[in-house]
Order: structure tokens, then sequence, then C-alpha cells
């Protein structure tokens, strides 16, 4: 089966990590002050940021195994129409959710927010999930309150960008993006509403 025009494809997610990485390096080259990338690199050490990543993505598996777990959690979690014909199976989900999270960082955190401010990039991050929203919500209260959970990630991971470094919110970002497909799919699994697998 082939994955569905309107939903995140593991190609259409990298071609948009290279689209967003490509505007964030002109953005930083032609717009921060010099030297230009330097922010880029600025936080904690690289290892201490990876291992307060992934002491958030324990927390978060511990979360998503108990909501899956759990009937009364996981029976109100909802599968939108939009997404039942998504192609979660195999590495899918870690593609997609590593993709958005380094594309997503790199222009919204690292080039973006030094130069608007922390509440105009979470702002901008919004606006570019309009899609996501639209795929996600069926109603236009549900798709509004999406959006304003996507500015508080956004205003979230901004702030992991600014005391923590770019690659702790790369990788937490990656993180809740995962979580979020794999407890989808196993919903979808559960419910007999997966697709197929696609053809090797």
């Amino acid at each position: 089966m082939t994955a569905s025009r309107r939903t995140p494809s593991v190609k259409g997610q990298a071609m948009t990590c290279l689209l967003f990485i490509a505007l964030a390096i002109g953005i930083t080259r032609w717009l921060h002050p010099t030297p230009a990338f330097s922010l880029w690199s600025t936080g904690m050490p690289v290892w201490e940021q990876v291992a307060l990543a992934g002491a958030f993505a324990a927390l978060c598996a511990a979360g998503a195994i108990t909501a899956l777990r759990l009937p009364g959690i996981r029976d109100r979690i909802p599968v939108p129409p939009a997404l039942r014909d998504m192609n979660l199976s195999g590495a899918r989900p870690l593609a997609i959710g590593l993709f958005a999270g380094a594309g997503e960082e790199v222009l919204f955190r690292a080039s973006l927010q030094p130069l608007i401010g922390l509440w105009a990039a979470a702002v901008v991050f919004a606006v570019a999930h309009l899609r996501t929203a639209a795929l996600g919500a069926e109603s236009y209260p549900k798709r509004a309150l999406y959006l304003l959970n996507v500015v508080l990630a956004g205003v979230a991971l901004g702030l992991v960008f600014e005391h923590i470094g770019l690659v702790a919110a790369i990788l937490i970002h990656a993180t809740i993006d995962v979580t979020s497909l794999l407890v989808l799919n196993r919903i979808m699994v559960r419910h007999g509403r997966a697709p197929a697998r696609a053809a090797a």
C-alpha cells in the first residue's frame, strides 16, 4: 500500500527536513550576526544534551505504555479519519520523527528564534503545522486547540534550545513525534484500522 498523498510519509518528511535545513542555513548565513552558526552549537555539552533527551524519552515511553495498558485512557485516544490510512509500519515512525525533529528545530529554534524571539518563533512553528491540524482534527475548535498546543510545545522546545542546546531540542522533538506515531499505530492495529504493510 502506498502512503496517502494527504498523510505524512517518510519521503515527504525527508524532503521537508532538507528544505527547512536549507532555509535555516540561508537565514543563519545572511541574517545572523557573525559568527553566523555559533548559536547552533551553544548550550550544554552534547553528551549531556543526549542524556537529558534520553531521560525525557524514557518518561515518554513509560507514559505511552501506561496509556496503552489502561483501557480508560487508551479507548479515549482518537484516531483522526484522515490519518487512518497512514502507513506506520516498521521504522517509519522513527524516520518521520527524526526528520521532523531535525528540520523543524534547526529552522524554528536555531535559525528563527534568535532573530524574532521565543514566542514569535513558536507562533511561526504553529503556522507550519496548519496542515497537521487539518489532518488531525475535524472541527475548527479542535484545530485551534491543537495549534495552541503546538505554540506551547514551541515555547517549551525554544526554552530547551536556549538553556540546554539544539541537540536536546531535536531529540526531544523527535521523541514526542515518534511516541505519538507509535501510540497512534498501536491504537489503529488494536482496532483493526491499520493499513496493510507496504510491500518490501
